[in-house]
C-alpha cells in the first residue's frame, strides 16, 4: 500500500499531500482560488474585490499530479449537503473538448438552483477515458478510477457556479446536459489560478512580521 507524507507548501494555505508507492509517486494540491492580491477568483476567472467578498462563492481545487512512474488513483465524490438530511442526486455530464490534449467533465446536482456546487474535472483525453471519468455510484456521488503516469495531472474544481446546465440525469455521461463555456474558461485557467494562489500567499509572509 502506498504510504502518504502532507505538509503546506511554503509560506502558504495550500496543502500538499505526497503518495509514494514503488510503482510512483502521486502529489495532491488542496487550495481556495486567490489572486496575488487577495481577491477571490470566481469560476470564470473574474476577481472578486474585498466589498462583497463574503457573498461570493469560492473556487475549491484539487490538483493531482503523477510525479514519477505510475499509479492507479480511486476518487470519490459524495457531497451530503443540508447536513445530509434529504436526497441530493449528483450526476455526471457530457464529456466537453478543453483544447486539442485535454477533456472536461462536470459532475452537477440534480436541483442545481438550490444553492449547490458543480464538480469540473478537467483531464488528458486517452482511449479509455472519451467519455468521461465518472460513474454513478450507489450513495448517490460518483466515483472515478484514473491510471496516471509521469506527467500526467488531474484538475477537479468545486464552486457554486451554476455553469451546468441542471437537467442531467443519470444517464448523462453520454449526451445529456453541457458545461458551459465559461466553466471551460476556467477548468482551461486552473494552473493559472494555482499559481496566483501560491503568488498571495509568498506576497502575504512577506508582510508578516511574526517570529
Amino acid at each position: 500500500a502506498p504510504i502518504s507524507k502532507q505538509q503546506y507548501v511554503a509560506s502558504s494555505n495550500l496543502l500538499h499531500t505526497k503518495w509514494i508507492h514503488e510503482s510512483g509517486v502521486v502529489d495532491l494540491t488542496d487550495f481556495f482560488a486567490l489572486s496575488k492580491y487577495g481577491d477571490q477568483i470566481t469560476t470564470y476567472g473574474k476577481h472578486i474585490p474585498a466589498a462583497p467578498k463574503q457573498t461570493s462563492s469560492p473556487t475549491l481545487i484539487r490538483k493531482v499530479e503523477c510525479v514519477r512512474g505510475g499509479m492507479d488513483v480511486h476518487v470519490e465524490i459524495d457531497p451530503r449537503p443540508d447536513y445530509a438530511r434529504g436526497s441530493h442526486p449528483f450526476y455526471p455530464t457530457k464529456v466537453r473538448q478543453v483544447d486539442e490534449v485535454n477533456l472536461c467533465q462536470s459532475v452537477t446536482f440534480e436541483h442545481q438552483g438550490d444553492g449547490l456546487p458543480t464538480v469540473h474535472a478537467i483531464f488528458e483525453k486517452t482511449e479509455g477515458n472519451a467519455h468521461g471519468i465518472f460513474q454513478t455510484a450507489d450513495t448517490g456521488g460518483v466515483s472515478a478510477n484514473l491510471h496516471l503516469v509521469e506527467g500526467q495531472v488531474v484538475y477537479f474544481l468545486m464552486a457554486m457556479d451554476h455553469a451546468i446546465n441542471s437537467n442531467a440525469t443519470q444517464g448523462a455521461i453520454s449526451d445529456t446536459g453541457r458545461v458551459s463555456n465559461e466553466a471551460l474558461e476556467m477548468v482551461k485557467s486552473a494552473s493559472y489560478l494555482e499559481v496566483q494562489t501560491k503568488n498571495y500567499w509568498k506576497n502575504w509572509a512577506r508582510k508578516c512580521h511574526y517570529r
